[in-house]
């Protein structure tokens, strides 16, 4: 028989309460949660004209969801809250701005229909609003608020309760996550829905559900406390292991990038994404030997913006010599040059349209002109760790920041020193007055394999 915790109910077992009966168990739950899943679908074909009915996409995702939102414009239930309301609803808020897109460099803004040389004051701050006020998320975080956003949509179809989702009240919300909760949506997806929902009230005027002070937390603490779970594991990339792919030898061309993908990305502290974006003009190599010989042979890598500096202010983790002479060997034999268009020196707070990428996409043993994917760098991360005979289950691309970041620690690398190689903390005042003075603990992280 199988046991239980003191306390815990046994599987089978029915209590009633004031608004709703409670059986306990596995089975049940999953029960429940296929019939709603099915509900909500049910529901909003119900709810829609049958031609929006058939071009409905639906996600992937644990709660039920409408893909292509944009098509519900022609339904009554959005238009009949007025344009203005209907925009913030249906509004695509994951876009980058043009200005977004100049990636670092400006491009000409220009009012539109403006006859004077002069813009009205109205005029300006529309333009601030469309095009530079979205930055202060990072577009990847835009684009996970759509995609939850998204799920808020449905869940107000099914339940006909479009015009109750912005503005948002707290019972509204706590409706939408009492659901998500029975459909068995995970506490981490929850957090998801109520920033998404809190951003779009921020965005365009609205109060927020959870705006008195601790509303957010305590709603937090209350869910992840019945339903809280561990995180997925994850091995970082060991000490071991880069010095097991730093001896690999007789590589092909994929195998090498991939082994120095895994690296770099590793020693330096590097993000998925910032190691799929390094560009030929990033590389550094001998960057401090201007303070002293010794640094000659060793590599600073430039990353020109990250999740704490999204100011550009610009970060430029080391590798010492066993690192930068591999990739330098790579780099050389793939053919990988600066170009003399290279706009660095510009801005150096912008991506480089000009230089080619460090880790370029290779197709049938050739190079291209493409950087890899996030999801290229992940393989390349796991396809490196087998070739040393590592079983790779818990791997991932999260593996090398990681591991960098758990070798540091365990050698005692002092937290600034580290910050200045993983970009933590670098919106703290204290450290950014801070200035090494010698370069060499600029490479304790490094050393530290």
């Amino acid at each position: 028989m199988a046991r239980r915790g003191r306390g815990q109910a046994a599987v089978g077992e029915v209590s009633q309460g004031q608004a709703a009966s409670y059986e306990h168990g596995e089975g049940a739950a999953a029960e429940v949660a296929a019939d709603l899943y099915d509900g909500i679908k049910d529901m909003v074909a119900t709810n829609l004209m049958p031609s929006t009915v058939w071009a409905l996409r639906f996600t992937q995702h644990a709660f039920p969801t409408i893909e292509n939102v944009d098509i519900l414009a022609a339904e009554a239930q959005f238009w009949r809250l007025g344009d203005e309301r209907m925009r913030h609803i249906l509004e695509d808020i994951s876009r980058q701005t043009p200005v977004e897109r100049g990636d670092g460099h400006l491009p000409a803004v220009r009012a539109k229909g403006k006859k004077g040389r002069l813009s009205s004051a109205q005029e300006l701050a529309a333009i601030f609003d469309e095009c530079v006020m979205p930055a202060c998320l990072a577009h990847r975080t835009r684009e996970g608020y759509q995609s939850y956003w998204k799920c808020v949509i449905t869940w107000a179809i099914a339940h006909e309760e479009v015009a109750s989702i912005l503005p948002m009240t707290q019972t509204t919300l706590k409706a939408i996550t009492q659901e998500m909760m029975m459909i068995g949506c995970a506490t981490g997806t929850i957090r998801n829905v109520w920033s998404a929902v809190e951003d779009r009230h921020r965005r365009f005027g609205y109060a927020l559900p959870l705006g008195m002070q601790g509303d957010f937390t305590r709603m937090s603490k209350a869910v992840a406390s019945v339903q809280g779970q561990p995180s997925r594991l994850i091995f970082p990339v060991g000490v071991h292991h880069v010095k097991a792919l730093l001896e690999l030898a007789g590589l092909t061309d994929t195998q090498t990038r991939d082994m120095l993908v895994c690296v770099l990305g590793t020693v330096c502290c590097l993000r998925v994404g910032e190691v799929a974006q390094l560009q030929v003009c990033d590389l550094r190599w001998s960057h401090d030997a201007a303070w002293h010989p010794r640094y000659n042979n060793t590599l600073a890598v430039g990353v020109y913006k990250r999740k704490q500096d999204q100011a550009r202010k610009g970060l430029f983790p080391r590798a010492g010599e066993a690192v930068a002479t591999r990739l330098r060997s790579f780099v050389e034999r793939m053919g990988l040059e600066k170009e003399d268009e290279c706009s660095k020196k510009r801005s150096p707070g912008a991506r480089c349209r000009s230089c080619p990428p460090v880790f370029p996409h290779i197709t049938a043993g050739a190079r291209t002109a493409k950087p890899m994917s996030r999801q290229q760098v992940t393989r390349a991360v796991t396809n490196s760790l087998q070739l040393i005979g590592v079983d790779t289950t818990h791997f991932s691309g999260l593996s090398m920041r990681r591991g960098g970041i758990s070798a540091a620690l365990v050698a005692r690398v002092p937290e600034p020193i580290l910050f200045l190689q993983s970009g933590h903390g670098s919106n703290c005042a204290a450290r950014n007055y801070m200035v090494p003075r010698d370069p060499h603990v600029l490479f304790e992280t490094y050393l530290a394999f």
